[in-house]
């Protein structure tokens, strides 16, 4: 039947019934095609999903399952390490690593974009088989290109056009956060022992004279090159500075807190041996770097200074002083401008060593500081006491007159710290009911008294004939401050000299063959436990947050493309192989022309005038085909098909 550009088919159409050969209007073609409920028949709904509709939902579920298959297996096992070769050469070639990442990161979110657009495009040859006004196809064409629509009366189309702008954009940052490996960290556990400083077994072997080696190291002065030094830094890190100090060639942050380092190997230093004291449960990861953490037991004192008036008899305790002139060698002379001053008290001092005396040589000129030491009282169990004194340049550390003396009480206890060992050992107190509560025992024990010694003996080690070298270092600290801050810096510096003096401790019971034969007892040692930390590069788990980050966009690309193609195989089964449906790409802008040159259209818009565009716009066409010349977009109200005579107006 031949065709006119009035609506007379739609009344000649209109009462056809199966058995006539009904003609498709748009396709304007002298061979007839069979009704649309013959081919639905003929056709099936797995016919209909063969092809390029199956094709782009696999490819975006291939990539949808890529991703969450990664995240889930990241997730699952909390983290993935790279081979140590492949970790290796991705820490010292991170650009290319980069790159790479990048380089596949944008081929994936260019290929769910691609599939997106490409199931826009043969959705839209379909829609376009019912009107479709020119406003639509031109923000769908937008669309597919990844492009903004920016439409002034409308904010439909620029609002769904800068929504699928973004998520397809940022599908390249998603899939580069996925991929792209990053630091993770191995842990392992580790075990180990410790000699347990408030072991009462410990307190017996020294008052029975096991320590006697410890202590005539200490005499011989064999470690007073670090002593000095650990009262010195601890003085520095409380006036904000940094500091650190060294003990058997480890260094330590500020203060060894009274810890001796835990290692896997044994530690030789000079002719100490020291064996190692923690094993590794499971076997060593190889990584890019290697850290430990122990948790561990520690050593300090609370120390509080006040200034006193002390004399020799009306005082608790008392201070007695003895003043001769050195004779010269061989003869009753008195030697010019040397003097011995022996200085004691009376407070309780408990052999063999008696701390509540001292002695020293000085010249006419010199300076010097002293230091005695009283043990606990039955009143005061948990305490030490420590008198100073100094004269000249130094008398601001303990006051400013001759009766004047500087009182230290001090409460030796163990605690438990974290210890860090990344290079330099990081030493933190931990919050415990060990290290919060009471000694268990009484002024730290064996370690306490040990302390003690130490201070005593290394200011009388530290005093010469003119100068006294932990004086000097206090008056160094202690320059340009008030009176009570330099009282803290004395305490500071005690503090730091005990905590070091129980390292020594440490040492000194550990290394082999000085203090026991045959290895250190098991019954005055403590468990340790830590974790050995290697750093690689791999995939770890992402927050809540991020997971929704990655997965929002690629969820979001696959429905629309999922709604695209079901919606399309829906409404149009019937034509989804026609000609020029598979023919007619509307992104291409040829395309686009041919069809409108085809189709007339050349008369639509009259102008290029904001009305003229307008009105232009809201024009509905339909992809139609001439003989000829193919598909054709053509004028809905001039050309339509039987299907579409009632058919709502299109929207824009």
């Amino acid at each position: 039947m031949p065709f006119s550009k009035d609506n007379s088919n739609y009344a000649e159409t209109a009462h056809l019934t199966e058995s006539e050969e009904e003609f498709d209007p748009y396709r304007l073609q002298e061979r007839p095609v069979p009704p649309r409920q013959f081919r639905l028949v003929k056709r099936g709904l797995w016919f209909h999903l063969m092809g390029w509709p199956v094709l782009v939902v696999l490819a975006q579920l291939f990539l949808q399952a890529l991703g969450w298959g990664f995240l889930v297996a990241i997730q699952y096992q909390g983290q993935i390490a790279l081979p140590f070769s492949t970790a290796e050469w991705a820490e010292n070639n991170p650009h290319i690593v980069t790159l790479v990442a990048t380089l596949v990161s944008t081929v994936l979110a260019a290929g769910s974009s691609y599939f997106f657009s490409y199931a826009l495009r043969r959705s839209m040859s379909l829609y376009l088989l019912r009107p479709m006004s020119l406003a639509a196809l031109g923000a769908s064409v937008n669309i597919a290109m990844r492009s903004l629509v920016f439409h002034r009366r409308h904010w439909k189309w620029p609002a769904v056009s800068l929504l699928f702008f973004i998520m397809a954009g940022i599908q390249t940052s998603v899939w580069s956060t996925l991929i792209t490996p990053v630091r993770v960290i191995i842990s392992t556990p580790l075990v180990g022992h410790e000699i347990d400083l408030e072991s009462p077994i410990l307190q017996q072997m020294y008052n029975a004279g096991t320590f006697d080696v410890c202590q005539r190291a200490g005499r011989d002065g064999a470690v007073y090159g670090g002593v000095p030094e650990s009262g010195y830094a601890n003085g520095e890190a409380y006036l904000g500075l940094p500091a650190a100090v060294s003990l058997l060639s480890r260094g330590f942050n500020v203060s060894t807190r009274g810890i001796l380092a835990a290692t896997l190997n044994d530690t030789h230093v000079g002719s100490w041996s020291i064996p190692g004291t923690v094993q590794m449960q499971g076997s060593r990861p190889k990584g890019i770097s290697d850290t430990y953490s122990m948790s561990q037991q520690g050593f300090t004192a609370d120390v509080s200074c006040t200034v006193q008036t002390l004399t020799n008899d009306t005082t608790s305790p008392t201070v007695s002083w003895y003043i001769d002139s050195v004779k010269k060698w061989g003869t009753d002379l008195p030697r010019p401008n040397i003097t011995y001053i022996n200085v004691s008290s009376n407070c309780t001092s408990i052999p063999p060593v008696l701390m509540n005396i001292t002695d020293a040589y000085v010249s006419a000129d010199g300076e010097y500081l002293w230091a005695v030491g009283c043990d606990p009282t039955p009143e005061t169990s948990n305490n030490y006491t420590l008198i100073l004194q100094a004269t000249g340049n130094y008398t601001d550390l303990t006051g400013r007159s001759e009766t004047s003396y500087l009182v230290c009480q001090i409460a030796p206890k163990a605690t438990i710290v974290r210890a860090d060992y990344a290079g330099e050992i990081n030493v933190s107190l931990m919050e415990s009911p060990e290290s919060t509560g009471s000694p268990t025992v009484a002024a730290g024990g064996a370690a306490g008294f040990f302390a003690m010694y130490i201070i005593t003996d290394l200011v009388w080690h530290q005093q010469g004939i003119t100068v006294n070298g932990v004086a000097d270092q206090l008056v160094e600290l202690s320059e340009n401050v008030a009176d009570d801050e330099r009282f803290k810096i004395v305490e500071s510096y005690l503090q730091g000299v005990i905590e070091y003096s129980a390292s020594i401790l440490r040492a000194c019971l550990s290394a082999d063959g000085l203090t026991f034969v045959g290895g250190v007892p098991s019954n005055i040692t403590r468990p340790t436990s830590g974790t050995w930390t290697t750093q690689t590069l791999g995939w770890k788990q992402f927050s809540t947050a991020t997971t929704l980050w990655i997965l929002i966009p690629g969820i979001f690309m696959f429905c629309s493309t999922l709604a695209l193609v079901v919606v399309a195989i829906y409404r149009h089964r019937g034509e989804i192989y026609s000609d020029h449906t598979q023919i007619f790409d509307p992104s291409d802008p040829l395309h686009l022309i041919a069809a409108a040159a085809a189709g007339g259209l050349n008369n639509v818009f009259k102008g290029f005038g904001e009305q003229d565009i307008t009105n232009g716009a809201k024009l509905p066409v339909l992809l139609g085909s001439v003989p000829g010349r193919g598909p054709a977009l053509v004028r809905a109200d001039e050309y339509a098909p039987v299907s579409a005579i009632h058919l709502p107006p299109p929207a824009i």
